[in-house]
């Protein structure tokens, strides 16, 4: 495998096998999540797009370089700002593709979250310089300028970001027939949103997860169902892969599904105990996270999770 691969301050790059490379974010460039390159052999697909347009075109221009030809297809996993907000950079004639549903929330609900980031980005920068500026304790201090690098990034080019809708749809499974490598793009009925989009190579026996898996790092529960969410991943488990890339963390393999759902099942019956105890949403969040889960990335995730956990699991008791 080729040792010479082109360099980003966004995201590092690592050959899976011959034509399929992992682009894992670099802390404080304006990645932010993971994506993918994958050589079809006659075309060359674009796994997720980044946090920011500057990002994407590093992808970009790595895909071309890495593949001698230029981007033709490029995939949603779902409709998260860190994992299509790079859309725009790619040419008109690219077909651009996700499941109906995650069009429909990039159309709503990543529009008004590319409206607000246009206004309030520069002053949430400068917010943070001033908390940078004032905190005292070194681990906070290293946490806040990674922040600070991050929103940085995202300021300097609010120019040139603009919403790019996917303008290929499906619903539950596209392949991609090259003439190199077979691509399956599976679609799934919700878990981290109410649709996630992974990326199998059978050939390969490698995947691409999106933000159905979280690897050494806390996930993001808050637009999601994690009763469904524990399904799919034990479903996942049962496809023939060896390597996955996680839209957060290092490269992992199915334990790391094993090792999400555990974390999912932890929190649940946290956030019941909570409740039976007759604790708020608030109090709840401050529950200390597991010895187990402790040294993770992205801490302050435990708490937002807990907090959505409290309501979750009160309006299914409702129920």
């Amino acid at each position: 495998m080729s040792t010479h691969l082109p360099q980003s301050k966004h995201f590092t790059l690592h050959q899976l096998t011959d034509g399929i490379y992992a682009a894992i974010s670099i802390e404080g460039g304006g990645a932010t999540s993971n994506a993918g390159i994958v050589d079809l052999g006659d075309r060359t697909l674009i796994f997720d797009t980044f946090l920011t347009p500057q990002a994407a075109e590093d992808l970009r221009d790595a895909a071309t370089h890495l593949t001698g030809r230029p981007v033709s297809l490029v995939v949603n996993s779902h409709w998260h700002g860190d994992h299509i907000q790079g859309n725009c950079i790619f040419a008109p004639d690219v077909a651009l593709i996700a499941t109906g549903r995650t069009r429909e929330l990039m159309a709503t609900r990543a529009d008004e979250d590319i409206d607000w980031t246009k206004v309030n980005a520069p002053a949430q920068l400068q917010s943070l310089m001033r908390q940078l500026e004032e905190e005292q304790d070194a681990a906070r201090r290293e946490d806040l300028a990674l922040k600070v690098s991050e929103s940085r990034e995202v300021v300097e080019t609010l120019w040139k970001l603009a919403l790019r809708l996917p303008n290929e749809t499906f619903n539950s499974r596209l392949t991609f027939h090259g003439t190199k490598r077979t691509a399956e793009l599976l679609a799934t009925d919700g878990g981290h949103t109410e649709s996630d989009a992974f990326l199998l190579l059978p050939e390969d026996r490698l995947a691409f997860a999106g933000d159905l898996l979280f690897v050494q790092s806390h996930l993001w529960m808050g637009h999601g169902n994690p009763d469904t969410w524990i399904g799919t991943a034990a479903m996942v488990t049962t496809l023939d892969f060896q390597t996955v890339v996680p839209g957060h963390g290092p490269l992992g393999t199915k334990d790391d599904f094993e090792t999400e759902i555990t974390y999912i099942q932890a929190l649940l019956k946290l956030a019941g105990e909570a409740i039976s105890a007759g604790k708020t949403a608030d109090q709840t969040a401050e529950t200390p996270i597991p010895a187990e889960f402790a040294d993770w990335r992205w801490r302050e995730g435990f708490g937002y999770n807990m907090h959505f956990l409290h309501g979750y699991l009160s309006k299914r008791q409702q129920s």
